[in-house]
């Protein structure tokens, strides 16, 4: 979802957060903003799938994840596919689009989980 000017205002208002942090945690935080010029100043977005905006998406470490949130859920992240390994826990992050069923490969002793 890309948002505009105000929209940004509004979802960092409801969300109780500053738009700076929002901006680290979502990569598409500032793009678009060419797509809203001219508009009123009511908030506003327009829907994009992501890899096209941002890059490639990728299903996170779910440990690191884990280790983060407290719940081992699935995570994605945009992420170029040499920036995939996780140093930590030794698992190299798959592509989130493809319909493989995994999250990683085991890196340790090659494994596929």
């Amino acid at each position: 979802m890309l948002l505009n000017r105000a929209g940004r205002a509004l979802l960092a208002e409801l969300c109780r957060v500053d738009e700076e942090i929002l901006e680290r945690a979502l990569p598409s935080w500032r793009h678009g903003e060419e797509q809203f010029t001219g508009q009123a100043r009511a908030a506003g977005g327009v829907w994009r799938v992501g890899a096209t905006v941002v890059g490639p998406v990728t299903i996170g470490c779910r440990l690191c994840v884990a280790r983060r949130s407290g719940q081992a859920v699935r995570a994605v992240r945009y992420a170029e596919r040499w920036q995939r390994a996780c140093e930590r826990h030794h698992r190299w992050q798959l592509d989130a689009d493809v319909d493989h069923g995994l999250e990683r490969v085991c890196q340790k002793n090659g494994s596929v989980p």
